[in-house]
C-alpha cells in the first residue's frame, strides 16, 4: 500500500475535481496520472533489459500461455457478437448479459475451490 501513493493522490485529486464539476481539471489530473505511471512503467522497464536473456525467456515462458488463455476469451465473445449482429442487437445484449452472469458464478465457484 505504500507504493501505491501516486495512484492513491491521483484518484483522489481526480474525484475531488470531478465532484467540484471542473471536468477541465480533471482531464488535466487524469493526463499527469497517466504520465507519471508511463515514466513508472518505463523505470521497470529498464530494470527488465538488465535481467539476463535466459531469465526473460523463462519468465516469457510462463505467462504466454496465460497471456493467450485470457486473448482466447476476447477474441471468442468478439466472435461470437459478430455473429448474432446480423439477427439483432437485442441478441448480442442477452449474449453479453448471459456472459457477465456467467463469469459472475465462474468466480464464485474458483474463490470457493
Amino acid at each position: 500500500m505504500i507504493f501505491c501513493t501516486g495512484t492513491f493522490i491521483e484518484t483522489l485529486c481526480q474525484r475531488f475535481l470531478q465532484a467540484v464539476g471542473s471536468t477541465v481539471l480533471s482531464m488535466v489530473s487524469l493526463v499527469a496520472g497517466a504520465v507519471t505511471a508511463f515514466l513508472i512503467h518505463m523505470k521497470k522497464i529498464r530494470r527488465l533489459r538488465s535481467l539476463q536473456g535466459r531469465i526473460a525467456g523463462e519468465i516469457y515462458k510462463v505467462g504466454l500461455p496465460t497471456a493467450l488463455t485470457q486473448a482466447l476469451g476476447s477474441i471468442m465473445v468478439s466472435a461470437f457478437n459478430g455473429i448474432l449482429m446480423p439477427f439483432s442487437s437485442t441478441a448480442v445484449a442477452f449474449f453479453g448479459v448471459y456472459y457477465k452472469l456467467q463469469n459472475f458464478l465462474f468466480m464464485l465457484m474458483n474463490g470457493l475451490g
